[in-house]
């Protein structure tokens, strides 16, 4: 995994990262639901189009019944993925009941490893 670059992208410039999150509690599902959707209405009500980024609107992905990921399908050229990401990240984990576990290359199938909270 040396040298490569974070994220891998596929042969056609597209890319898939996620801030894998750990739940707490019972009711931090809806807790990263919630703030997920308002995060995303408060971009779009900014005027911010994030489809001219991403592929798709960001989703949540469970992993296990206390880990879920957070998913950005990029585009290809796509440049402000990593500040929505970073600034997503910090609505999410800003209740107690959520922590960042790391950043996630989901095409490569590895975290980066600076990210990772050991």
């Amino acid at each position: 995994m040396a040298g490569q670059l974070f994220p891998r992208t596929r042969d056609d410039g597209s890319f898939t990262v996620a801030a894998r999150l750990t739940l707490s509690t019972a009711d931090a599902h809806e807790v990263v639901r919630r703030q997920l959707t308002q995060w995303i209405t408060r971009h779009s009500d900014d005027g911010h189009d994030l489809l001219l980024e991403l592929s798709s609107l960001p989703r949540i992905e469970p992993i296990d019944p206390t880990t879920v990921d957070v998913v950005f399908d990029g585009r290809p050229g796509s440049q402000l993925w990593k500040g929505l990401l970073v600034d997503l990240t910090r609505d999410l984990t800003s209740e107690g009941s959520v922590a960042l576990t790391g950043f996630w290359d989901l095409v490569a199938g590895h975290p980066h490893p600076a990210s990772l909270k050991l």
